[in-house]
């Protein structure tokens, strides 16, 4: 009712105002078009039928509202722990990606390399020192040192058991770090070298080798030192004929007796 007071008012000043302005009194009556009241009725009933279906289209968006705020509602410990999980994983997604980086660089590789020449270096510098009897390491470069001096020895100036000793602490510093990584190298051959060694060096290297053979590798020598034949379980024994070679596995008393002779014609003599 007030709503419907409040237009008629403003009706009605809207036709003083437009009375105040006509010059022509007698043109008054064209402004105008008395309402009948059907017409009347009409307005009223088409306002309310305008209302009417704004007043449904309101209870169907209320409805809908509802629905997805109920939705809403079930849905919300679902996004909460999807929430608490993308929260957890995000450490690992910064480590993930942090860890991309370094690999399209090549950085995390280097650092692989690095950690792995470090181990490498520790465990051959150990096995030199043991095995030189306590003279020489390896520099960070994997030059030979010489721990009596401290001075850094050049490949050069290092004779061939020197050389053969170095070469053998790394062959099997690669073994030992391997065996730590989980990988595992069950067979070494070494072709000569030992003849360039002294009686105190030989004996530590053919304790290195027999420890390698102790972890269950196969552990294959080929060498012309008697000394060498008498450290090895199974030594194959190698001569030389006018037709060629040939080769026969030696029995223990066999072994013995060619360590024990002062001169041989095969391989270990």
């Amino acid at each position: 009712a007030t709503s419907f007071a409040d237009g008629a008012t403003e009706r009605l000043s809207r036709a003083w105002r437009l009375l105040r302005d006509v010059d022509d009194p007698e043109a008054i009556g064209d402004l105008f078009t008395p309402a009948t009241p059907d017409d009347l009725e009409a307005s009223v009933e088409a306002s309310a039928r305008t209302l009417e279906a704004s007043l449904q289209e309101a209870r169907f968006r209320h409805r809908d509202a509802c629905r997805e705020l109920e939705t809403a509602r079930e849905q919300l410990p679902r996004w909460q722990e999807i929430g608490d999980a993308l929260a957890e994983a995000r450490p690992v997604v910064d480590a993930l990606g942090e860890l991309t980086r370094l690999l399209a660089d090549g950085k995390f590789v280097g650092h692989v390399v690095r950690h792995q020449q470090r181990g490498l270096l520790a465990i051959a510098s150990e096995l030199l020192r043991q095995t030189s009897g306590g003279r020489f390491g390896f520099a960070e470069t994997f030059e030979v040192v010489d721990l009596l001096t401290g001075q850094v020895r050049g490949v050069k100036t290092l004779s061939g058991g020197e050389t053969f000793l170095a070469s053998l602490a790394l062959a099997l510093g690669l073994v030992e770090l391997a065996g730590r990584a989980g990988g595992r190298l069950d067979a070494l051959f070494l072709d000569e070298g030992f003849g360039s060694l002294d009686a105190n060096c030989l004996a530590e290297a053919l304790d290195a080798l027999g420890r390698q053979a102790s972890a269950g590798r196969l552990v294959a020598v080929i060498s012309h030192l008697h000394a060498v034949a008498e450290a090895i379980d199974d030594v194959l024994l190698v001569t030389r004929d006018a037709s060629g070679s040939r080769a026969r596995w030696l029995g223990g008393a066999e072994r013995d007796a060619l360590v024990l002779e002062d001169a041989g014609s095969g391989l270990l003599v």
